[in-house]
């Protein structure tokens, strides 16, 4: 349904004294509430509002309808505090007009003897009820009421409502969260409501709901909600207040860090806050672009890796660089690293300016070796080795291991060493995963230079890992991911070593770090990392025979112990 018919039509409702019941359904976190709330506000202030009493009613947790009912009455708000929350004050003045009910209608003496004999809630709350009359009443998260109230309670509740009270009603919840309840639900809807309208605000509306600031940050993440089509009004506000921070932070920078930037946080957040339907935040972390340039025999094209890379390709996302990785770190763990983020976009301009200047590799190759017939020899093997030692902190492995083959190719094996010792010199800082020669695309040990290889190698076998292991385990746990750097380190923890980083965990930290260790240890990496899954398996397996009571706790988290 378009949003503004749907708009209409509420106000429509809110202006009319007929007593009615309406349903308005859609997903989480798309803004039913909010759009409610909003559309109610409105109203109140144009002055077209019918009834001028209001309760606003979360069956969350709710479990009875004497609970709704005691609900709607402590809720209740009117007069100038109709657009207003609840608050001592308004449950002071639904008081006060009980109070004067009771002495209208000779029931005072009942409240006393009441309250001597402990029924006075009881009886105060039955009372209470009575006041509830020609009002509007709005029941949210009816699909989170308590297991003992069902929907038909509270559908037959809003009947009565109407019917014998003249209120209207408004019903809010997510339909496909119904489970079990569902089909009943939606018998006794159409005998109840008198219309019922569904929530699906497209991602043009939802950044409309969500973000009406005009601020710079709501200009720059609007297009890559749009393109990542997020309707999600709460996720759409949790990008934004990151966007804000991010933003603030980087008034020093060029337009093209903001956006790619931003561009990074609204693919993280889609990622981890809308899973379901997202590209995974593992496959980001480890995307590049190029290796699906491969022939077509190489890649299946039906497989879930290549419908995701189709879906980055089109958002125009290569590969995460260093400013790339914090963004996503802040995704994860909902704050930003300010000292980590300016180091990463001094080191991704520093690359952008250098590269500007000439890219004199490329320029090499496309204009001496491509671009010409005449060129010597010496020329532009001469100009190669220059070019790639001025760039080789940004060049890859492949494209290096092309110059460094062909200057050993055509008699220039002292150049190609002194490439290859620069180039290992200029990256080790980028850690293991660059280290790791499987980790490049069309780059294997088949097709390497052997000195090349073997240098990575030593370097990536005598790589020292200084970070504290139990701080990697809870970085892991709160971050729900890991890189190889954190696999390797853990790894090499012995058994007990593992027990006792284990049972060092508190609070969250121990389901949210036994989880994600869990899914690294049977990630397909472990088992290149000293048997992880084994000693994580044992090493709960020895923390399971200390008691039955751990055993239980063990047995829990689906691990096959012995």
């Amino acid at each position: 349904m378009s949003l503004k018919y749907l708009e209409a039509a509420i106000q429509e409702f809110l202006a009319s004294c007929d007593p009615e019941v309406i349903c308005i359904t859609g997903k989480w976190g798309v803004g039913k509430t909010f759009e409610w709330d909003r559309l109610f506000k409105q109203s109140v202030k144009d002055g077209t509002i019918a009834f001028k009493r209001y309760s606003y009613v979360t069956l969350f947790g709710l479990n009875s309808l004497s609970d709704v009912r005691n609900s709607v009455f402590e809720n209740t708000v009117s007069g100038t505090s109709i657009a207003t929350p609840s608050d001592t004050q308004s449950y002071k003045d639904r008081l006060e007009e009980l109070n004067n009910l009771a002495s209208s209608s000779g029931l005072k003496n009942i409240f006393f003897e009441s309250i001597r004999g402990n029924k006075f809630s009881q009886t105060i709350f039955s009372a209470a009820f009575l006041t509830v009359r020609n009002q509007f009443v709005c029941f949210d998260d009816l699909e989170r009421a308590g297991k003992d109230l069902s929907p038909k309670d509270i559908l037959g509740l809003a009947s009565f409502l109407k019917e014998q009270r003249g209120c209207k009603i408004v019903l809010l919840l997510n339909q496909d969260e119904l489970g079990d309840n569902e089909a009943e639900f939606k018998a006794n809807l159409e005998k109840v409501a008198d219309a019922s309208f569904e929530f699906k605000p497209t991602a043009h509306e939802a950044v409309e709901i969500a973000l009406n600031d005009g601020s710079e940050a709501s200009e720059l993440v609007t297009p890559y909600i749009i393109k990542l089509d997020i309707t999600n009004i709460r996720v759409i506000r949790k990008i934004f207040r990151l966007a804000e921070q991010m933003v603030d932070l980087l008034q020093a920078s060029d337009d093209a860090i903001k956006k790619q930037a931003v561009s990074t946080l609204v693919l993280g957040g889609w990622s981890v806050f809308l899973p379901r339907n997202a590209v995974p935040i593992e496959f980001i972390r480890t995307y590049d672009s190029v290796d699906y340039m491969m022939p077509k025999s190489k890649v299946d094209a039906s497989g879930e890796g290549y419908q995701h890379h189709l879906v980055l390709r089109d958002y125009s996302f290569n590969k995460m660089d260093e400013l790339d990785s914090v963004v996503i770190d802040a995704v994860m763990t909902g704050y930003l690293k300010e000292e980590q983020l300016i180091e990463a976009v001094e080191i991704v301009q520093n690359r952008s300016l250098k590269l500007a200047e000439g890219h004199k590799y490329s320029q090499v190759w496309a204009n001496l070796y491509h671009g010409s017939l005449v060129t010597e020899d010496k020329e532009f093997l001469n100009a190669l080795f220059d070019a790639a030692k001025l760039e080789v902190e940004y060049i890859s492995l492949s494209n290096i291991n092309v110059a460094i083959k062909l200057l050993k190719e055509f008699g220039y094996p002292e150049n190609a060493e002194t490439l290859i010792a620069a180039f290992v010199e200029a990256n080790q800082k980028k850690g293991l995963e660059f280290l790791n020669v499987e980790n490049h695309p069309f780059t294997n040990l088949e097709k390497l230079d052997d000195q090349l290889a073997s240098k990575l190698q030593q370097r990536y076998d005598s790589y020292v890992d200084e970070r504290d292991p139990f701080g990697v385990l809870v970085k892991i746990g709160e971050e729900r991911a890991w890189n190889e750097a954190d696999a390797r380190l853990l790894a090499m923890q012995s058994v007990d070593q593992l027990v006792e980083l284990l049972e060092k965990l508190r609070g969250k930290q121990v389901m949210d770090s036994i989880d994600t260790l869990l899914r690294l240890s049977k990630s397909k990496g472990a088992a290149k990392t000293h048997n992880l899954k084994t000693k994580t398996r044992d090493a709960l397996n020895k923390i399971a025979l200390k008691s039955p009571l751990r055993a239980k706790k063990i047995a829990a988290l689906d691990v096959k112990y012995f």
